[in-house]
């Protein structure tokens, strides 16, 4: 089993993805001991590879019959569009993340296969402006966003919860945590969301302090993985075997967050500590039940009444649970 690297820029922790699965073989490999695995790419966000790392490690994906070649990406969200363009075949995808590129193409191939649990909102709202003491204080103000992404629709529902209108907030969009930081250091922007690493080098700010919660206005993500609906009819069989072996992979990180977290630091170098913090801020459970469906719903009506989906669809032709369902025959229930 291989491990590549693709880096351009750190991760954005509250939008960048932790895992995206890439192309996967009709070409079989033979191990030594003879048994046949099927080839696939398996591709996760820098400073998000633990499922991955621990996959590895203790040879889960093997045990399923699957020969796993890792490449890590600097941002979770270009691989979907790898996936659009077939060179990627399976990743994971936010709510908002995938509908946005399902919404933005004709007749897209994008589909969701499974849920993967909720991602719980931790991200804070900094700003170096000592005037602003809430995120009330921000309209007339400038923020720093990343277009296309979750973070318009934190904005959103936080200037719309304190009575703020988006057009009295100048949104100033970034193409990374690095640029972000640099806008806000030189006095150009006057808010920012952030979290994890990002969040930790934004406290470094002279004068930066803490003016908001995103809980508060959006308690959770609902996180979901997606493939295209090619790969999904002509490979069913290997995404069940991989719809295994993330269960187990869950399973066993679960029993020993902290070995998980020790083996994820050796693989990739992240930090234990935030590794231990992100696994109490996100749910894990393959599934599409009642509640996940309806979330998606609510989030599509949001950015379709935004203006945001150029191409409308029917979300119920792009859920396919029909591996889910195979694996897990209680899951996958929903109206």
């Amino acid at each position: 089993m291989k491990q590549k690297r693709v880096l351009s820029f750190l991760a954005v922790s509250f939008f960048v993805i932790p895992l995206i699965l890439g192309g996967c073989s009709k070409k079989e490999t033979q191990t030594a001991g003879g048994q046949t695995l099927d080839k696939i790419r398996i591709g996760a966000s820098a400073g998000a590879t633990l499922v991955t790392d621990v996959g590895l490690a203790d040879e889960i994906f093997k045990k399923h019959g699957l020969d796993a070649e890792i490449t890590a990406f600097a941002a979770g969200i270009n691989t979907i569009d790898a996936i659009s363009i077939g060179q990627l075949d399976i990743g994971i995808a936010a709510d908002f993340a995938i509908f946005n590129r399902i919404g933005g193409a004709q007749n897209s191939p994008l589909r969701i296969f499974t849920g993967n649990g909720d991602l719980f909102n931790n991200s804070q709202l900094f700003s170096p402006d000592p005037s602003v003491k809430t995120p009330a204080d921000l309209a007339g103000k400038s923020v720093i966003t990343h277009l296309g992404t979750v973070v318009e629709y934190y904005y959103a529902q936080t200037f719309a919860a304190v009575g703020v209108p988006e057009s009295e907030v100048k949104y100033l969009p970034v193409e990374s945590p690095l640029e972000a930081l640099a806008v806000l250091q030189a006095g150009n922007a006057q808010g920012y969301y952030a979290n994890g690493r990002t969040a930790e080098s934004v406290k470094k700010i002279e004068g930066i302090h803490v003016v908001g919660e995103l809980k508060n206005y959006v308690p959770s993500t609902v996180l979901v993985f997606v493939s295209s609906e090619q790969f999904l009819k002509e490979h069913q069989r290997v995404v069940e075997k991989f719809l295994g072996a993330v269960e187990e992979i869950y399973d066993v990180i679960e029993k020993d967050r902290q070995r998980a977290a020790e083996i994820t630091f050796k693989a990739s170098g992240a930090p234990v500590d935030l590794t231990l913090l992100n696994l109490q801020l996100q749910t894990r459970r393959l599934d599409v039940s009642q509640s996940t469906f309806d979330a998606l719903k609510s989030m599509y009506q949001w950015l379709e009444g935004k203006g945001l989906i150029k191409y409308p669809f029917d979300i119920y032709k792009f859920v396919d649970t029909t591996a889910l369902k195979t694996v897990f025959p209680d899951r996958g229930n929903y109206k």
